[in-house]
C-alpha cells in the first residue's frame, strides 16, 4: 500500500483529540452574613386589639409605625403584624414633623438636614413649599437652630 505521506515510526500518530483543561468550578462563596437590625418600637398596646392568629388571640402590640393616623402593630407573642387604625391617648404626641413627600420623604426635619442637599431643601421649602404646615414646620425648625431663614447664593459684602 502506498501512501502519499509516509508516517515515520518516531512521529506519534494523532488519532486522539487533544486534552482541554478543565473549567475549574470557583469555590464557594462564603456564606453572606445578614445583619438584623430590629425595628425601633415606638410604644406598646396592652388590650385595644386582638391577635388576628388564629393561634394566638393575644391583646398585647408593639406599635412599629404610625402614619396618617394608621399604626402597624406586631403581637408581642407571635410576631404576627396587621394595619389598625391609631388609638388616641396610646402614644405620646411627637414634636418631630415628618417629611411625606418630596426627596426628604419619611426623614424627619433632623434626619434631612444630614443629607447632602438637606439644608438647602429644608430652606426652600421654609419659603416656597405649596403646603402651609410645611412651611410653618421648616419656619420653626430653621429659627430653633439659628439658621437664617433665606439663603443669600452671593458671598456677603463686609
Amino acid at each position: 500500500m502506498s501512501l502519499l505521506f509516509d508516517i515515520s515510526p518516531e512521529e506519534p500518530e494523532k488519532s486522539k483529540k487533544p486534552r482541554r483543561a478543565k473549567k475549574q468550578e470557583p469555590p464557594p462563596a462564603p456564606a453572606q452574613s445578614v445583619s438584623y437590625e430590629p425595628e425601633t418600637i415606638l410604644g406598646q398596646s396592652d388590650g385595644h386589639f386582638t391577635c388576628h392568629n388564629p393561634k394566638c388571640q393575644a391583646t398585647y402590640f408593639d406599635i412599629l409605625d404610625d402614619y396618617r393616623s394608621q399604626w402597624l402593630i406586631a403581637c408581642a407573642f407571635c410576631g404576627w403584624q396587621q394595619h389598625v387604625p391609631a388609638v388616641e391617648g396610646v402614644l405620646a404626641p411627637s414634636d418631630d414633623f415628618v417629611f411625606f413627600e418630596g426627596i426628604c420623604s419619611g426623614m424627619t426635619l433632623a434626619q434631612a438636614s444630614r443629607t447632602e442637599n438637606g439644608e438647602a431643601y429644608i430652606r426652600w421649602c421654609a419659603s416656597k413649599h405649596k403646603s402651609d404646615a410645611v412651611r410653618e414646620a421648616c419656619q420653626k425648625w430653621i429659627s430653633s437652630i439659628g439658621y437664617p431663614a433665606t439663603h443669600r447664593s452671593e458671598p456677603c459684602s463686609s
